[in-house]
């Protein structure tokens, strides 16, 4: 109602309520305190003046990007810094942040704690049920709508992950030495992590939960030294529509 009547009038709303500060044009914020008005120029000073604790790696975040994992927040910092000079600045500053979920089940409660501490919020979540339920659990109290979020869709895949999008020989080595071979898989339209299991299953390999996250850490870190070029040249649509995404959000254009 209050942005409705904003489109014709001039609204001037005073308030302690956090849910009310602009996150996408701080100077709009006025702050009063110490018989003075004067315009904010971060997001820091907002939260001081209305008491909002943050944990040290959020302290000066404007933009919190959630992923699914942190193999996916390693190697997204990586590539988005190789690929975008602002974004490579504003990860070092600290102006744009990443948080995991630890499952996809936990995005609309990492969507409310983070608009809880003025952050705006962006998700890049894995193409398959539980990310796409969670997406539509947020969509249904209106917590994100299709502007906040894009999936780690694979051509070709029914459903997919950021592994998906890596060109296949940077991951390849890594599976080869394990004596893993995903030509064997028997699930070839699935996600990477179900294609790995069925490859191991055909070979007799044990792979546990732990073996797994481990294998996609050792992948992660040698994406992120790589950067940009470890994607596949067909597969960069998620990661290139990524990067404009939150580059117009840090730039104020959205």
């Amino acid at each position: 109602m209050l942005e409705e009547l904003a489109g014709v009038n001039q609204v001037v709303l005073t308030t302690h309520n956090p849910l009310f500060v602009n996150r996408s044009a701080i100077s709009s914020n006025i702050i009063v305190n110490q018989n003075r008005a004067f315009a904010a120029k971060d997001i820091t000073e907002i939260r001081s003046v209305l008491g909002v604790e943050v944990a040290d790696n959020l302290r000066g975040a404007e933009l919190v990007l959630i992923v699914e994992g942190d193999e996916d927040a390693i190697a997204l910092r990586g590539i988005l810094s190789h690929k975008s000079e602002l974004l490579r600045e504003a990860l070092t500053s600290n102006r744009l942040s990443m948080d995991s979920l630890g499952g996809a089940g936990n995005l609309r409660y990492k969507v409310g704690l983070h608009r809880s501490n003025l952050c705006r919020v962006y998700a890049f979540l894995d193409y398959d049920k539980a990310g796409k339920n969670a997406y539509e659990k947020c969509e249904k109290d209106n917590s994100l709508v299709i502007a906040d979020v894009n999936f780690a869709r694979c051509p070709g895949l029914e459903e997919s992950e950021l592994e998906d999008l890596y060109d296949e020989g940077v991951v390849n080595q890594f599976l080869a030495g394990d004596g893993i071979d995903l030509a064997n898989c028997r699930t070839p339209k699935k996600k990477w992590s179900d294609r790995v299991r069925s490859a191991c299953q055909v070979s007799g390999k044990p792979l546990t939960d732990l073996t797994l996250m481990q294998m996609k850490r050792a992948i992660a870190i040698h994406v992120a030294k790589i950067g940009y070029s470890s994607l596949h040249e067909k597969k960069r649509g998620p990661i290139e529509a990524l990067v404009e995404a939150l580059v117009r959000r840090l730039a104020g254009q959205t």
